[in-house]
């Protein structure tokens, strides 16, 4: 038994949801930039993924939702690493959903495009006007939002839905 499922129990639902950035340029990104945020977003889903899958295979039941992002799938200037990171989630979740799908357990991926939280806090306005006019709703999501999305993927009715990405984005980048 891993050291998590001793402390806790068992786990039903997982939602791996640690993310950093460090942001540069291809040409100035450090290899200590990259790997940080390639260990940190996409290691901790395999490691927290890894730490729960046994004991859901064992109970014949889970769910594991990863939270990816919008620039995963259509890519984004300045931020390889983090692209690299989300990007590789996505693979991640389809592998981990063909492994489970015959324990009853799911793997998705939720996609946020632009939220109202988080790191875009720090962008600044003239830049965030930019975004907003890319977005076809006209206006950044919410952590609610997001949230919905996943409770949706965690419920027990959502057993036929598995290696999916449910983009959560309003119709950013339609079509990628």
């Amino acid at each position: 038994m891993g050291r998590l499922s001793a402390e806790i129990g068992h786990c039903d639902i997982l939602v791996n949801n640690a993310g950093i950035n460090s942001d540069n340029s291809l040409l100035r990104m450090q290899p200590r930039q990259w790997n940080e945020v390639m260990a940190t977003n996409t290691g901790g889903c395999f490691n927290m993924t890894k730490s729960v899958f046994g004991k859901m295979k064992e109970r014949r039941f889970g769910r594991i939702i990863h939270i990816g992002s919008v620039v995963g799938r259509a890519g984004a200037i300045g931020v390889s690493n983090y692209v690299a990171s989300k990007a590789a989630i996505n693979g991640l979740s389809k592998a981990i959903a063909m492994e489970g799908a015959p324990f009853g357990i799911t793997s998705n991926v939720v996609e946020p495009g632009y939220i109202d939280a988080g790191l875009i806090k720090n962008v600044p306005d003239k830049i965030l006007d930019r975004i907003r006019q890319n977005i076809p709703v006209g206006r950044l999501g919410t952590p609610e939002e997001v949230a919905h999305a996943v409770m949706f993927l965690a419920d027990e009715k959502a057993a036929f839905i598995t290696g999916v990405n449910l983009m959560v984005n309003g119709g950013h980048h339609l079509g990628v």
